[in-house]
């Protein structure tokens, strides 16, 4: 899924666009970090 976000990107030459796809990958990552945390702080 990363792969073709990317590509898209790369495609679309548009500055905007490739910021809006790196803020919405970097959330993704913060999101699922902080589920992971959460997750192993409940069940510890």
């Amino acid at each position: 899924m990363g792969m073709i976000v990317k590509e898209a990107g790369l495609e679309d030459k548009n500055e905007s666009s490739k910021l809006i796809t790196d803020v919405s990958s970097i959330l993704i990552v913060l999101s699922q970090s902080i589920f992971s945390i959460i997750y192993a702080w409940q069940y510890q």
